[in-house]
C-alpha cells in the first residue's frame, strides 16, 4: 500500500511525496491561480462552441437535429479541442526551451536555431 504524506522542510518549502517519490506542493496563490486559468479555459470552450455562423444559443442543450449535432461534434468541438491542444504544445516547447537554455528571455532566434532551420530548408530544397 502506497503511504502519501505530507511535509515540509528547514527552508519552509512544503512538500508531498507518494512512496519514494517527492514532489513540491504548490502554494495557495499557485492553486487558486491554475483552478482560475483552468475555469477561463472552459468558458473559452463554451464560447468557441456556442458561437458561430449557426446560431445555436446553448450548445449542450440545442443538439435536436442531426445537423445542429454534426456542426458541434464534427466542426467545432475538433476544431476547438485542437487548438487548445497545440496552445499547450506552444507553451510547453518555449518553457523547455528557456530550462535548457536556462534563460529566461531565451529564444530560438538567439542561439541560431532559426538559421539553422533555415540552412537545412535550402539544402532540402536543392536536393
Amino acid at each position: 500500500m502506497m503511504q502519501i504524506e505530507l511535509s515540509a522542510n528547514q527552508t519552509g518549502t512544503k512538500t508531498f511525496g507518494i512512496g519514494n517519490i517527492r514532489f513540491i506542493a504548490p502554494s495557495w496563490q499557485t492553486s487558486s491561480r491554475i483552478l482560475f486559468l483552468f475555469l477561463l479555459l472552459v468558458l473559452f470552450l463554451y464560447l468557441i462552441l456556442a458561437f458561430g455562423r449557426e446560431g445555436i444559443d446553448n450548445p449542450w442543450l440545442e443538439m435536436n437535429t442531426r445537423y445542429q449535432q454534426f456542426i458541434l461534434l464534427q466542426i467545432r468541438l475538433p476544431r476547438a479541442l485542437v487548438a487548445i491542444g497545440a496552445g499547450m504544445t506552444l507553451a510547453l516547447s518555449g518553457a523547455l526551451f528557456q530550462i535548457t537554455t536556462r534563460n529566461a528571455l531565451g529564444s530560438p532566434d538567439i542561439i541560431g536555431i532559426n538559421a539553422g532551420a533555415a540552412v537545412g530548408i535550402m539544402v532540402a530544397l536543392l536536393f
